[in-house]
């Protein structure tokens, strides 16, 4: 969990895409490879289901900070996140540790969070309580995060794909290819997607699937056609046609593999 977190701040923290991507390729290339494979899933903006309603972890933060719930609304009002205000006041309240276990992120995610979706209100307030109990304020955020499907990271597809390029050594297009469409978390996937050689699933893979992007407006006086081929160079070289609604699909044939594609997900 603590380089998680690392790589979370490093990424919260900088405004430079270069950056970011090598925080990105670091993270994989470090990383017990379970946890890698968990944090990228994470960083594409996937999240688990959520175990815990809010409501119900202000009433474990209540008891243990000793804040009446006014109070509680005020600090949220204030901070405007939830998990950043739960972190604050436990933190002020000193009930935190200045040693914090370090769980490995998958041990979280697949054993700890997961294994508590039959548990009751009550065995699941224990056990948060004993989280936060053994935890840092960096920790609370994080583990808070995750069980209310709340995280967002500042990493855009193009980013990540360029971060998981770098840690594979292969092209971004080819490592953003991989990324596409259901997979699960686990060692076994990491390690096809580090590959440096195509292998047979790549042939299946769609291309990312991209919204239309505008052109910039050409300035007053400005001869449009003119300034369009001053943007992306001579318009010869392009093929235009509507922007259709529906659903987007692709039809894939390499290697001799017929695929078709819509909505993430193989059709045929």
């Amino acid at each position: 969990m603590r380089r998680f977190i690392e790589v979370y701040e490093a990424i919260d923290r900088t405004t430079s895409t270069t950056a970011k991507v090598e925080a990105v390729a670091s993270y994989i290339r470090e990383a017990p490879p379970e946890d890698a494979a968990w944090g990228m899933y994470f960083l594409m903006g996937r999240r688990i289901r959520r175990l815990m309603k809010r409501e119900e972890m202000h009433s474990v933060l209540m008891e243990m900070s000793g804040l009446p719930g006014w109070l509680l609304g005020e600090c949220y009002s204030t901070v405007g996140d939830g998990a950043e205000t739960m972190a604050l006041v436990l933190e002020a309240a000193g009930v935190l540790t200045d040693a914090p276990e370090d769980v490995p992120l998958s041990v979280w995610v697949e054993e700890r969070i997961e294994g508590l979706r039959g548990a009751d209100a009550g065995e699941k307030r224990r056990a948060l309580r004993g989280w936060w109990e053994r935890a840092d304020a960096a920790q609370v955020f994080m583990v808070t995060k995750l069980m209310t499907g709340e995280l967002r990271v500042g990493v855009s597809a193009t980013l990540l794909a360029r971060g998981v390029g770098a840690a594979a050594g292969v092209e971004p297009d080819l490592a953003a290819h991989r990324l596409m469409g259901d997979w699960r978390p686990t060692a076994g996937f990491l390690k096809r997607i580090l590959s440096p050689r195509t292998t047979e699933e790549d042939l299946s893979k769609p291309y990312p699937f991209y919204l239309a992007s505008p052109v910039t407006p050409p300035g007053e006086g400005v001869d449009e056609a003119a300034d369009i081929e001053r943007q992306l160079g001579e318009i010869g070289q392009y093929q235009a046609e509507w922007k259709w609604d529906g659903i987007r699909a692709q039809l894939i044939r390499r290697g001799g593999v017929t695929v078709l594609w819509s909505r993430g997900e193989e059709i045929v």
